[in-house]
């Protein structure tokens, strides 16, 4: 679409309906339920299927891909927050990849993922679990 015809539908406020519209695909209603409620239940399935003109068996798929990306990220993220307090972390990505070269490990992959190897490696321990500093949390920075 070129500007001009953007311009004139910005001005007579068809482009809102536009936008707006994409709300309603059944991608997005199913991501904005999913949000709301990972693992509904059987009746709600049906018909929330209904609603989206899909067989709930793809919704069950659809949701379980979904919970299990989720769990997936939930994972990676506990993982590097673990990593995150100990000494091979203040390194930036640059020095950890040299590192990795010294000691022979494969220097691809996230930062956490580094951190661990290098830990590993040198027999060092980092943090084994995840805490929470509500204090952080809750500090207007």
């Amino acid at each position: 679409m070129d500007s001009f015809t953007t311009c004139l539908l910005k001005q007579r406020n068809i482009y809102r309906l536009s936008v707006a519209s994409d709300l309603f695909l059944p991608g997005k209603s199913l991501d904005i339920y999913f949000k709301m409620e990972p693992d509904p239940l059987d009746n709600i399935m049906q018909h929330l299927a209904l609603l989206v003109w899909l067989r709930v068996e793809s919704m069950r798929e659809y949701f379980s891909q979904c919970r299990r990306k989720a769990e997936k990220s939930v994972k990676n993220n506990m993982a590097r927050e673990t990593l995150k307090k100990h000494q091979p972390y203040k390194l930036n990505v640059g020095n950890l990849n040299k590192k990795c070269k010294e000691l022979n490990i494969p220097f691809k992959g996230q930062k956490y993922t580094l951190v661990k190897m290098i830990s590993e490696v040198k027999g060092e321990k980092p943090p084994n679990e995840f805490q929470v500093d509500y204090n952080e949390l809750f500090t207007e920075n």
